[in-house]
C-alpha cells in the first residue's frame, strides 16, 4: 500500500451535498486552518475514490511546493470583466427572453467559474488518474465506477438540448473538448470508449486529441510543478487564458496576499 509522505498538517474529510463538484479539497493555507478539509459528496458511488483523489491532489501540491515550483490559480475582477463583455452579446439575447438581470449575472457567473474550475483541474486529473491507476490496482473498480458517473456528467453538461440552446456555443465546445480529454484517457486506462457519446465535431476531436498528446510527452517524465504549464498551455491553447493567472505560490507569499 502506497503511504503518502507530504502531509505535514492534520486532514479532515467531510460529507457536504452542497458543493458544486463531486469532491473538493480546502487548503489549509488558503483558509487560515490549521488542517485540509476535504469535501464529498455522499450520494456519488465510490466516494472512497473521490478522497483518494483530492489527496493526491494535496500530494501533487506539495511535491511542487518543495522545490518551490508550486502555483495558485487565480482570478480577478478584469478577468471576469472581460468574460462578461466576450460574451455581451449572449447575455443580450437573454435579456430579450425576458431573463431577469440578475438571473444572467449569476448564470454568466456560474460559467465563468465552472470554466475556470475545468481548466485548472483537467489536467491535473489526469496526473492524479494515472496515479491511482498505477498505485491501487485493488482499487480500479471503484476508480471506474466514479470516472464513469463523471464522465457521464460532463457528457450531459455539454449534450442536454436544453442547456446547448441557452449556453453560448464556444463555451460549449470549449468544455467539451476538455471533457473529450477526460475521455481519451479513460479509454487508455480502461479500455472503454464513451467518446462519441459526446456527439464531437471532428474539429473537437482533433483538438482534444491534440490536448492529450501533449499531456502524454508530459506524462514520461513529468517534475513536480510542470502541471501548472499544462494548465497554461491549454488555456492559451483554448483561448481561455484571459480568464485566470497562475502566481509562483512564493510570489504570492513575498507580496502579503
Amino acid at each position: 500500500m502506497h503511504s503518502f509522505n507530504y502531509f505535514l498538517r492534520p486532514i479532515k474529510i467531510i460529507e457536504d451535498s452542497n458543493i458544486p463538484s463531486a469532491a473538493k479539497i480546502e487548503y489549509a493555507e488558503n483558509y487560515q486552518r490549521d488542517f485540509h478539509l476535504i469535501k464529498y459528496k455522499p450520494n456519488y458511488p465510490a466516494v472512497s475514490h473521490l478522497v483518494l483523489h483530492e489527496l493526491t491532489h494535496l500530494e501533487l501540491a506539495e511535491e511542487a511546493r518543495a522545490v518551490d515550483e508550486n502555483q495558485l490559480f487565480t482570478s480577478n475582477q478584469s478577468n471576469r470583466s472581460k468574460f462578461f463583455y466576450t460574451f455581451e452579446n449572449d447575455a443580450a439575447k437573454l435579456r430579450k427572453k425576458g431573463i431577469p438581470e440578475e438571473a444572467i449575472t449569476n448564470y454568466l457567473s456560474a460559467i465563468f467559474e465552472g470554466l475556470n474550475s475545468q481548466i485548472f483541474n483537467t489536467p491535473i486529473d489526469l496526473f492524479i488518474e494515472d496515479r491511482i491507476y498505477l498505485r491501487f490496482k485493488e482499487l480500479r473498480p471503484l476508480q471506474f465506477l466514479s470516472l464513469t458517473k463523471l464522465i457521464r456528467e460532463g457528457i450531459e453538461a455539454t449534450t442536454n438540448k436544453e442547456i446547448v440552446l441557452n449556453a453560448p456555443k464556444s463555451i460549449i465546445s470549449k468544455s467539451k473538448k476538455l471533457n473529450l480529454v477526460n475521455a481519451l484517457h479513460f479509454r487508455e486506462l480502461f479500455g472503454v470508449d464513451m467518446i462519441m457519446e459526446f456527439n464531437p465535431t471532428r474539429a473537437e476531436l482533433k483538438e482534444a486529441e491534440e490536448l492529450y498528446k501533449e499531456f502524454k510527452e508530459y506524462r514520461k517524465d513529468k517534475a513536480p510543478g510542470e502541471e501548472y504549464e499544462l494548465i497554461q498551455h491549454w488555456g492559451e491553447d483554448l483561448k481561455l487564458d484571459s480568464y485566470f493567472q497562475l502566481i509562483p505560490e512564493s510570489e504570492h507569499k513575498q507580496k502579503g496576499y
